[in-house]
């Protein structure tokens, strides 16, 4: 199965802020259609997608979904990770990473912060 690329995803804005030099995001990330699979290393994302000139600060879902996914930007390589809860080994990790799953389409309620 081929991977997700940035090209999937599609990153719409709903507001947008400026707090004291700090700019927030608040949108949707919308990707997955069942057959292409997440990369072990995350779905690529550019910064440039949520706005931000510099940096990407903080990210995070409003709520979580019926996918039972929770959605996390990992900085240094630019890719939102696919994690999910692990409650089948003794040790019962807090979430592990969905990478090679094939996820189906889904939407996820987001904000990011940065400058």
């Amino acid at each position: 199965m081929a991977d997700l690329a940035a090209s999937d995803v599609t990153v719409t804005t709903q507001r947008r802020e400026d707090r004291n030099g700090m700019k927030l995001w608040q949108g949707t990330i919308a990707f997955g259609d069942g057959a292409k699979t997440v990369p072990a290393t995350g779905v690529p994302c550019a910064i440039g997608k949520f706005g931000f000139a510099r940096s990407l600060v903080r990210f995070g879902m409003n709520e979580s979904t019926a996918t039972g996914y929770v959605l996390e930007y990992d900085k240094s390589a630019s890719t939102l990770m696919l994690m999910y809860g692990d409650y089948s080994s003794a040790t019962d990790n807090v979430l592990i990473s969905a990478g090679t799953t094939a996820p189906a389409s889904a939407t996820y309620d987001c904000w990011a912060e940065g400058y």
